[in-house]
């Protein structure tokens, strides 16, 4: 007795974590279907590709191309705080070539439809933002182009560009980014650079200045993109007055871009952490987690009323109108549950027949190859109605016509007909056979194109006769 009731325990035990692990595996699902909704919502951006052109004055016009997805809210905007002695001008906005409207009052709390097309400067606190209107939900590529006076101050001992690119702390950070720096001269490649806040590249080849992230390292939350450079004293003709009290020299400018900024690890000795385990818990283990549930769904055992779910394959008799009555999702359920369906795509035909017997779909037969329907030459005066070819669907009011003349040479018909109707048209050609009497047959041959649509087609020609 004590066996048995340890056997009785261990089975509600059993029951009791299956019925629980369900439920378990229900939430973790609902947990991690919650937070693809919450991502889809966050706006995307794909890359930002920016553009700097300096002259020799030191100041800048740039373009940037915003490859983006729009998922919410009614506008993009890019900070520019911290701005110092710079100043910005000439903000415009294009997407497929067409310049936004630049509005002087920028409104935050305008709808979607009031700011597409627009762009403006929202002033605050902190500096200045560029604002422009999504427009729309979905895919889109923006180009902004703004100028910046005073891009490049001045130290004791260098001329020093030192811009944030990308911003630290954006709602939605870009997964890739890219700049090229363009100058008044050619940028030798001692040219001393400097990149921040991401893991990649900042160096000087062919003249020109090149930073990006690494093709295969994403910017992450927290990362951002800084450009440092050291240009020579007086390489630029700069306002002596462009200068800063807390940067006396270029090394004051490298500690305070250095501060906060943390060395990535660009070798292999971390590829553990770095690669694999992101994988693991980003594919394999979420993949391990549906296989599992998979894997318990299909051990559930359904029962109905009093049969459980064995079926005596020998007593089953012969049952042709629809099951369940008539209602054919529920059939469709309990022969999947009893495994019963050796092809699921039967199902599909079953509704399409079911759609049919409602009248809510109907089947039309259309022509699928070229053909030729030519009427019989031999009934001069009878009707006929043709022998069909191919695939055609019906002819009627076909019949050979017949005109009788005194002189053939003088009787005139075109060589051939265009039937149009309101699905299309087709051809008729058209000739005459001499009868060896006055009388002389207009023989037509029709072709039909392919897939041609059945209606009616009609057309007309003119017999002419010189006198």
């Amino acid at each position: 007795m004590v066996e048995a009731a340890e056997a009785v325990n261990k089975k509600k035990k059993e029951g009791f974590f299956m019925k629980n692990l369900k439920r378990i595996l229900f939430l973790i699902t609902l947990f991690l279907i919650n937070i693809c909704v919450v991502s889809a919502k966050d706006d995307l951006i794909n890359r930002i590709d920016v553009s700097i052109t300096l002259d020799n004055f030191g100041n800048a016009h740039i373009e940037e191309i915003w490859d983006v997805k729009a998922n919410m809210g009614t506008e993009f905007y890019k900070a520019e705080y911290n701005l110092g002695n710079m100043e910005i001008s000439n903000f415009k906005v294009y997407e497929n070539g067409r310049e936004f409207t630049f509005l002087n009052d920028w409104d935050i709390d305008a709808s979607l439809s009031e700011k597409a097309y627009k762009n403006g400067f929202n002033y605050t606190s902190d500096g200045i933002e560029l604002c422009w209107g999504k427009g729309s939900m979905g895919n889109h590529t923006f180009k902004l182009t703004y100028d910046v006076s005073n891009f490049v101050f001045k130290t004791e001992d260098a001329d020093v560009v030192y811009w944030q690119v990308i911003n630290e702390g954006m709602t939605s950070v870009p997964k890739n980014f890219s700049l090229i720096v363009n100058g008044f001269y050619y940028f030798p490649d001692t040219l001393d650079v400097w990149g921040y806040g991401y893991k990649g590249y900042a160096y000087v080849n062919d003249g020109k200045i090149y930073m990006s992230n690494e093709e295969n390292t994403k910017l992450d939350d927290g990362d951002y993109a800084v450009l440092l450079v050291k240009f020579p004293l007086n390489t630029f003709t700069i306002n002596e007055s462009n200068i800063y009290n807390d940067f006396n020299s270029f090394d004051e400018v490298l500690t305070r871009a250095e501060e906060g900024s943390f060395l990535y690890d660009y070798n292999n000795e971390n590829i553990l952490f770095d690669v694999i385990i992101p994988i693991l818990f980003s594919f394999v283990f979420p993949l391990i987690f549906v296989f599992v549930v998979i894997f318990l769904a299909n051990q559930s055992k359904y029962k109905f009323e009093s049969l459980g779910s064995k079926i005596d394959y020998k007593n089953i008799h012969n049952f042709r109108d629809i099951p369940c009555k008539k209602d054919i999702f529920r059939a469709y359920f309990i022969s999947q549950a009893y495994k019963l369906n050796k092809n699921e795509a039967d199902f599909l035909g079953s509704i399409f027949l079911k759609w049919l017997f409602e009248g809510k779909i109907e089947l039309q037969k259309q022509n699928n190859k070229d053909s030729v329907l030519t009427l019989d030459y031999n009934n001069v005066d009878e009707e006929v109605t043709s022998t069909l070819t191919e695939d055609l669907l019906s002819v009627s009011n076909a019949s050979v016509a017949v005109c009788r003349m005194e002189d053939p040479t003088k009787f005139k018909i075109p060589t051939s007909v265009i039937l149009t109707g309101a699905n299309g048209s087709m051809t008729v050609s058209l000739t005459t056979q001499d009868t060896g009497t006055t009388a002389s047959r207009i023989l037509g041959s029709l072709s039909i194109p392919t897939d041609v649509k059945a209606g009616e087609y009609t057309g007309s020609f003119i017999v002419t006769y010189t006198y």
